[in-house]
């Protein structure tokens, strides 16, 4: 996102900023003011993110799977996908859970 403002955009969709809006909130704010030290913070948990959540699973849906399963980990919604995606079960599940757990330390 920061990119996409600093060379003249009005913004971008963040799929992370379903799990935690303000984060995104922030780094578009801090783009806009050009605050490149406070852009660096929060790339930094938005790439967490990234790293994280984003890569759970080897199929090309973990990014729509992962995001629905941290969703309901969060309590915010359940995680049905439709078909011919599947939720995530067992260890997925578990990496997800574990990763809310730390993100929820460190994000807010």
């Amino acid at each position: 996102m920061p990119e996409t403002i600093l060379q003249g955009g009005h913004g971008a969709i963040g799929g992370g900023a379903n799990m935690y809006p303000r984060i995104f909130v922030d780094l578009y704010n801090a783009s806009v003011a050009r605050d490149f030290e406070r852009i660096t913070f929060l790339r930094e948990k938005v790439m967490r993110l990234y790293d994280t959540i984003y890569s759970v699973g080897t199929s090309s849906s973990r990014f729509t799977k992962g995001i629905n399963c941290a969703l309901s980990v969060m309590g915010i919604c359940n995680d049905y996908v439709a078909f011919p995606l599947r939720r995530f079960e067992g260890e997925d599940k578990k990496k997800i859970e574990q990763y809310i757990l730390e993100f929820n330390g460190i994000m807010n």
